[in-house]
Parts: C-alpha cells; sequence; structure tokens
C-alpha cells in the first residue's frame, strides 16, 4: 500500500490544515466540505499548503472549483459516476459501494477506487460495513486501483496490507485532533 488519502471533514476534524500539514509528502488531499459556506477559501487554504507540502489536491464532485484552484484533480461521489462525465480536469478517483459503481468507474478508466465502507465507521454510522471477506471479494482482480475507505485505522489496517490493494483513505486516522 503506498497511497494515502485524506479526506477533509471539519466537523470531525475541525483542526484540518494542521492535519494536511502532518502528511507524509505524496500523500493525497480530497476536499469534500459540500455544504460549507466557505468551501472556495477553505480549499484554496488546502491547495496552497498541498504546494508547500508536496502534497496532491483533489475537490470532491466540483469541476468548476477544481479548477479555479488549480486542483490536480476531481474526485467523483458514486452517484456522479453515472452524469455525463465532464473534461478538462483528469478525474482522479471515485467512491464506488458495489460492483455497479466498480464498473462504471472502470469504463471511465478512473484510475482510484475508493470502496467503502470496509469497516464500521463513523461518518457512515447506519451504512452496514462491507467487512474484510466481502471487501476482498468485491475488490478481486482490481485491487492496484482500489483505496479502502471507512474505518481504517491502526488496528484494522493490519489485514488489509495482505490484500495488496493501492492505499488507504480515512479522516480519523489521520485526524490531528486525536492525535495531539
Amino acid at each position: 500500500m503506498s497511497v494515502l488519502i485524506y479526506m477533509t471533514d471539519r466537523n470531525k476534524d475541525p483542526n484540518a490544515l494542521l492535519t494536511i500539514s502532518r502528511l507524509p509528502a505524496g500523500s493525497v488531499v480530497i476536499i469534500r466540505e459540500y455544504d460549507a459556506r466557505d468551501r472556495e477559501q477553505f480549499a484554496r487554504s488546502v491547495r496552497a499548503l498541498c504546494r508547500v507540502h508536496r502534497l496532491y489536491c483533489v475537490v470532491a464532485a466540483d469541476y468548476g472549483l477544481a479548477r479555479r484552484i488549480r486542483a490536480d484533480g476531481v474526485h467523483l461521489p458514486d452517484h456522479l459516476l453515472f452524469s455525463r462525465p465532464r473534461s478538462g480536469l483528469p478525474v482522479f478517483s471515485a467512491a464506488c459501494h458495489g460492483r455497479r459503481s466498480l464498473r462504471r468507474a472502470q469504463e471511465l478508466a478512473i484510475p482510484f477506487v475508493l470502496v467503502s465502507p470496509v469497516f464500521a465507521t463513523t461518518s457512515h454510522a447506519g451504512k452496514q460495513p462491507l467487512g474484510i471477506h466481502r471487501f476482498a471479494r468485491l475488490t478481486s482482480g482490481i485491487r492496484d486501483r482500489v483505496i479502502a475507505l471507512g474505518g481504517v485505522n491502526a488496528r484494522t489496517v493490519r489485514p488489509l496490507r495482505r490484500l495488496g490493494i493501492a492505499g488507504i483513505a480515512a479522516i480519523d486516522a489521520f485526524n490531528s485532533a486525536t492525535k495531539g
């Protein structure tokens, strides 16, 4: 596993910029913050920080914002996989919650697929996690492009390493508020 992705969520990590500054070079930051009134200002701050720390900056679900801040790419939530793809910026990743969206991501040649939730997570408390065995079956044959998301932490990452996936994505695992 070599790809590390931090998903922003200032409700869970109010110190997101501090968390970003502590990520290892080459990590990816996906700016979510869908409903934040200051989304563009926050995105610009994230992009500037990513440049300083040699991180990749990706914007979720907003091609216009991604272009305005000169992001490295776009992340497509599951539901946007089935709308007409837009051009101009590379699609870096897509969220996939089942076989149908995984097939669509393959059709679109999207480099990385974030498959979730692998484990129980506070982000989607009511959603049934896949579990390691179902996750392994679902991602068989495409693991070089798979990013595990949902309940990934120091304890749950162990069985994922054995699967040979591309990487992990998380909020809490990188959260500066819990790291001190």
